[in-house]
């Protein structure tokens, strides 16, 4: 008969009993972050983040990367919050514009959110914009 031989007791598989543990960790870790990058993110607006404007915005538009549902819009100067309707069964989009009441002269603030249709996460922001009348030159 053979002999083999064998690890001293409590070492049996020594690293290797550990080995699949670790290439879950590891691959847990780098599939993290590529999770993160498959929420939508915000790429452009209408109007423009700190935009200065000489007319009255008609509407706001929101330009994601991938489709969104948008949740929730609400646009607020210093002294008013705007009423903004919000069709929360219209069809998913990658761009959202939603026509805007006319608005007097001042600073405003958007803030929104929206859920990314393929995975349901929630994504929030804000940003602002001013529009004041055009200075008029004498005649």
């Amino acid at each position: 008969m053979g002999h083999f031989s064998r690890a001293p007791a409590g070492r049996q598989g020594g690293r290797l009993r550990h080995a699949p543990l670790t290439a879950r960790l590891v691959a847990l870790l780098v599939a993290l972050p590529l999770v993160a990058l498959g929420h939508a993110h915000l790429l452009a607006t209408s109007p423009a983040a700190s935009a200065s404007l000489i007319a009255a915005p008609r509407s706001v538009t929101l330009s994601f990367n991938e489709s969104v549902r948008l949740a929730v819009l609400k646009l607020e100067s210093a002294t008013d919050e705007v009423p903004l309707p919000v069709d929360r069964n219209a069809a998913p989009a990658k761009t959202v514009t939603v026509a805007l009441p006319a608005l007097k002269p001042g600073a405003y603030e958007v803030r929104w959110s929206a859920i990314t249709v393929d995975d349901g996460h929630i994504v929030t922001g804000r940003f602002g914009f001013e529009w004041h009348l055009a200075p008029t030159t004498p005649p």
